[in-house]
C-alpha cells in the first residue's frame, strides 16, 4: 500500500504544475520561480512526502523501510504521465467540444 500512496502523491505533485496554467499555454513552467511562496510550498511537500515516505514507517503506517529507488522512478514515471495528459488536454481545440466553451 505503501507504493500506491506515494504513486498517488507523486502524481499530485506533478499536477501542481499542470494546475498552474489554465489556458492553453502549453509551457507549464513558463514563470513558475515567479512566485518564491508558491516554490516554498512544492519544496517543502516534496521534502515532507519524501520524509513520510522514507522514515514515517510507525506514524503514518508506510512500509519499514522506505521504497526502492526503483519504486521512485516507477512513482516518477507514472507521474510525468500527469504532464502528457494534461498536454493532450490543451492540445483538443475548444470547439472539438464545446459544451467547455461555455
Amino acid at each position: 500500500m505503501t507504493n500506491v500512496f506515494n504513486v498517488f502523491v507523486v502524481m499530485a505533485i506533478f499536477n501542481i504544475f499542470n494546475a498552474r496554467v489554465i489556458n492553453d499555454d502549453l509551457n507549464i513552467f513558463k514563470n513558475v520561480h515567479k512566485n518564491w511562496i508558491y516554490d516554498v510550498i512544492v519544496v517543502v511537500v516534496i521534502g515532507l512526502h519524501i520524509l513520510i515516505i522514507q522514515v514515517g514507517s510507525d506514524a503514518f503506517k508506510v512500509s519499514r523501510y522506505g521504497l526502492h529507488i526503483y519504486q521512485w522512478l516507477i512513482a516518477v514515471m507514472l507521474g510525468v504521465t500527469i504532464w502528457i495528459v494534461g498536454l493532450i488536454a490543451r492540445l483538443i481545440p475548444e470547439t472539438w467540444v464545446p459544451q467547455l466553451g461555455k
